[in-house]
């Protein structure tokens, strides 16, 4: 027979679980493991009473610490060779351009997927390959990424370029403008530019085209 303390302590505890909202017992279920045994039954008790849904969890869930495994990689059957690589900046480079495309790639004989896995030497070079079903779509997506690479390149490199007016006679850009040749206030768009330069003291007229230094 239970003593009066254990008694008053269930009635106490009972109290207590019945000032709760239904969202607050659902928690306190959650970890009902952790609870005595009189609690436990209290609660129980309070979450019959009301009807509501809620389960007791009387055991801890087990969480797992090892990771999961990686997939496994795919049969030599089911790949070809991309290429091949002598140093891991130009591995690097080659997956960063197939990761772009959307295309897997795989390393070395243990077909490792990430430069930084690869632990081999490059002494022979290193054979990366990709899935046969890839390989259709992967090379041309290649070649126009290249080439989209290849133009911004040219662009950037032509806006960085500079222009100036040079002397025809020694290439200085040391020159002035002396005027347009017309006597208008307003020449006309064929007028010729008249230069002089300070350098070397060449005179002479052009369409005011600047040139590459």
């Amino acid at each position: 027979m239970e003593t009066p303390d254990v008694e008053q302590q269930w009635r106490d505890l009972r109290e207590n679980y019945g000032r709760m909202m239904e969202g607050e017992l659902a928690v306190i279920a959650e970890s009902a493991y952790e609870l005595t045994d009189i609690a436990r039954e209290a609660l129980q008790s309070v979450i019959s009473e009301r009807g509501l849904d809620i389960s007791l969890k009387t055991v801890p869930s087990v969480v797992s610490s090892a990771l999961p495994e990686p997939p496994e990689p795919p049969d030599d059957s089911e790949l070809i060779s991309f290429g091949w690589v002598i140093d891991g900046e130009e591995l690097n480079k080659l997956k960063e351009e197939l990761t772009t495309v959307g295309t897997a790639c795989y390393i070395g004989p243990d077909k490792v997927m990430e430069p930084e896995d690869y632990k081999g030497s490059f002494s022979d070079g290193v054979n990366v390959r990709i899935h046969r079903a890839d390989s259709d779509r992967t090379i041309p997506a290649l070649m126009r990424l290249r080439r989209e690479r290849g133009e911004k390149q040219e662009d950037e490199q032509e806006g960085q370029e500079e222009f100036a007016v040079l002397c025809p006679k020694c290439r200085s850009a040391d020159v002035v403008l002396e005027g347009r040749d017309s006597e208008v206030p307003d020449p006309p768009p064929n007028a010729k530019f008249n230069w002089s330069c300070d350098a070397c003291g060449h005179q002479w007229q052009d369409d005011g085209i600047e040139q590459p230094i």
